[in-house]
């Protein structure tokens, strides 16, 4: 089963490049409150994702940051997740380990969207953003 998954990982990767998207960050997996987390590795290899990074924006001008993906490769990844570590586990971007924590946006192929489950960070407008990291 682990090797179809890496086996599906690679295509992702190769249908991604072709995918519009710009971007690429690195896809780590973590327990919905952020207390466990470790980086997706797959046959040795980090796994990345194609995306572009955006901002959502809250009514009271706070905000977050997001990766945009296709909805086939977010269920993909967060099934490699549980597989991988266990039930509890999902998916979630993030370029670095020194960075805030990120959520995926996901894309449907009716055009629709949602946000993915997984602990990120909110900015208030004109605050600076805290130095703590987990």
């Amino acid at each position: 089963m682990k090797k179809k998954l890496a086996a599906a990982l690679t295509a992702l990767t190769v249908v991604g490049t072709g995918s519009g998207y710009a971007e690429t960050t690195n896809v780590f997996c973590a327990t919905s409150d952020g207390s466990y987390w470790e980086w997706l590795v797959v046959e040795g290899v980090q796994v990345e994702i194609n995306g572009q990074w955006g901002r959502g924006t809250q009514a009271n001008g706070a905000y977050f940051d997001y990766f945009s993906v296709s909805e086939g490769s977010y269920l993909l990844l967060n099934q490699v997740c549980k597989l991988t570590f266990g039930d509890d586990y999902i998916a979630q971007p993030a370029d670095n380990s020194a960075d805030d924590w990120f959520i995926f946006l996901v894309n449907k192929t009716d055009g629709r969207q949602y946000l993915s489950d997984g602990r990120y960070n909110v900015t208030q407008r004109n605050l600076p953003t805290s130095a703590f990291r987990l």
